[in-house]
């Protein structure tokens, strides 16, 4: 027999069962979810209705029953939702936030129970919804992102742009170039005024000036490059898109950005003159 929590209104089944039965019970238990958000902000429901369809920018009957949603629509919900609940964290005192907090991350557990993929991650100053990733990659990247630098900045950002609920995979592309530009900033490789373009027409023109552990500096200069051009070759001189960039694009960039970085911070490239 499955497993059930029980809530004040009714018993969830949260595991066993069908894909179906998953997926309806989950819809059930972040409606129930909603309504208990509604309840802790002081927003009146007409004005978290306006609020909500904005953000959302498409109409839908959000707040007066969530029960009736669409599944993309509920979690949509409950991203904006959880954003508003963490302003109300920020606004009150310590003792203040217990209610707040405890709600936040009951959305988690249910998620986490349905097998989701989706979970609660703090991203860009905010609580929201991030795709579930691998464990150990998402270890990984919070590892090499876990400092305040530049660099640091730049690779949470483009994780949080690549893995949040409504994904900007350009965005997140931008970021990994721009975590690179810093990487290589940072072991004396370039100026502020140069790109990662700069650095690379460098690494090929000199390297000897380099070292790699891991083989010769070329092979970084290849990676680089194939981050930095397809970054280049989706933008035009007024920053708008020329096409789409594709999700698998922009996720195989931020992978390896966070790696190419990682060589940076150890050491494993470098400058030959800071051996």
């Amino acid at each position: 027999m499955a497993p059930v929590v029980r809530t004040p209104a009714r018993e969830l089944v949260i595991r066993g069962g069908t894909a179906r039965g998953r997926a309806s019970h989950l819809r059930d238990s972040l409606a129930f979810w909603v309504r208990g958000a509604v309840e802790l902000l002081s927003i009146s429901p007409s004005d978290l209705q306006l609020r909500v369809t904005r953000l959302l920018r498409r109409p839908g009957n959000y707040i007066e029953s969530p029960e009736g949603l669409e599944a993309e629509q509920l979690l949509d919900l409950v991203d904006v939702l959880l954003m508003l609940l963490w302003e109300a964290i920020e606004a009150v005192d310590n003792r203040g936030r217990d209610p707040f907090v405890r709600h936040a991350f009951k959305a988690d557990d249910f998620l986490a129970e349905s097998g989701s993929a989706w979970r609660i991650r703090f991203m860009d100053g905010r609580l929201g919804l991030a795709r579930r990733v691998d464990e150990t990659a998402t270890a990984r990247a919070d590892r090499v992102s876990s400092d305040a630098s530049s660099t640091s900045a730049h690779l949470r950002r483009a994780w949080e742009h690549l893995y949040q609920r409504r994904p900007e995979y350009g965005q997140a592309l931008d970021e990994a170039v721009f975590a690179l530009q810093a990487a290589t900033r940072s072991v004396g490789a370039s100026d502020d005024e140069e790109t990662l373009g700069t650095v690379i027409e460098a690494m090929l023109a000199e390297p000897s000036t380099w070292t790699c552990d891991l083989g010769g500096v070329e092979t970084v200069a290849v990676r680089l490059s194939a981050i930095w051009t397809r970054q280049q070759g989706h933008r035009t001189d007024d920053a708008n898109w020329v096409e789409p960039v594709t999700p698998a694009v922009a996720e195989a960039a931020v992978h390896d950005a966070l790696t190419l970085v990682h060589w940076f911070q150890i050491g494993v490239v470098r400058r030959s003159d800071s051996a």
